[in-house]
């Protein structure tokens, strides 16, 4: 683990603390929230997400008042603002939204409270973070798009109430497209998130991985425990993608169903076959799989059969 690195990611709830003193009507949001709401944290994070439609000025002033040092930095999207705060040496980033947070819940994070969203609005939220050139992030960096898979999983390993998700998710398209002056439809949000995790099960290069090993080992730097391997990665993102076309709580009894299946050889041949034969992949991308994620080949015949073809001059696949 990078010393440094957890040493900024301490300084994010220092300072989440004085924040909510100062603004105890803000919303957590992100990654550190995600992290912030499990039994034991898996990873670390130095960005600190809040939703606040406060005086921002004032918010700012009394920041400065307990000592911080506060720099703006450039936005690209409207009703956002970020900063960079920093005191006694140590910076965390500090990304302020405007965004209307539909229903949260009081958690206490150490030795504080504070307002977060549901979890299936982070679900929610982070899978419209994979939808790139609609309304997710403005570029694809791998890292970005690891802690995204990686917080899902997280979140799903809770087993959250999924009555809600596409509630929120709708809610997200909504209000994305309202900031953005963008008019996306469901479909095309839900398709390029799709696309962006199919690029993630991916287990053999073409030409490369998607997910290169320099990103991959850099990402193991902000796990506090352990490691993931590019198998993990192929899971975790097979399993958002059946987390994306079901999202209601029957995705649990496919969860179920899938898990299952994975422990046994013949349904593992049997699936192998079925997508060779609808094309999804090339025999290469199915051996791979079926050798180092066989829960992820499980976890990807479950997903919305029959609505993924293959561009053959590129090898990639498509919705």
């Amino acid at each position: 683990m990078n010393e440094d690195f957890q040493k900024r990611s301490n300084a994010v709830f220092d300072k989440l603390k004085i924040i909510t003193r100062i603004a105890p009507e803000l919303v957590f949001l992100g990654g550190s929230a995600i992290q912030a709401l499990l039994k034991t944290p898996k990873r670390l994070s130095i960005d600190l997400d809040i939703a606040y439609s406060g005086n921002i000025q004032k918010f700012i002033k009394e920041l400065e008042k307990e000592g911080y040092e506060v720099k703006q930095r450039k936005s690209r999207v409207p009703d956002f603002t970020f900063y960079n705060i920093s005191k006694n040496g140590v910076l965390v980033k500090l990304d302020i939204s405007k965004l209307s947070i539909p229903e949260t819940e009081k958690h206490n994070v150490k030795d504080f409270q504070v307002l977060t969203p549901k979890l299936s609005y982070f679900l929610a939220s982070k899978l419209s973070a994979l939808a790139f050139d609609t309304i997710g992030r403005f570029e694809e960096e791998p890292q970005q798009i690891l802690k995204d898979i990686f917080d899902i999983s997280c979140i799903l390993d809770l087993q959250p109430d999924l009555d809600h998700l596409q509630k929120d998710w709708r809610q997200i398209i909504l209000d994305q497209n309202k900031l953005r002056k963008t008019g996306f439809t469901e479909h095309e949000c839900l398709s390029s998130a799709q696309k962006t995790l199919l690029k993630c099960v991916d287990a053999t290069p073409l030409p490369e991985f998607f997910i290169s090993q320099h990103s991959l080992g850099s990402f193991q730097d902000m796990l506090i425990d352990s490691k993931i391997f590019r198998r993990d990665i192929a899971v975790m993102a097979a399993r958002a993608l059946v987390l994306s076309s079901n999202m209601n709580s029957q995705f649990y009894g496919i969860e179920k169903s899938v898990l299952e299946d994975a422990k046994n050889p013949s349904k593992l041949e049997e699936a192998s076959k079925i997508l060779i034969e609808r094309n999804y992949l090339s025999d290469q991308q199915i051996k791979a799989i079926k050798t180092i994620a066989p829960v992820g080949l499980s976890y990807l015949l479950n997903f919305y059969p029959g609505h993924i073809q293959k561009d053959k001059t590129q090898g990639h696949l498509l919705l």
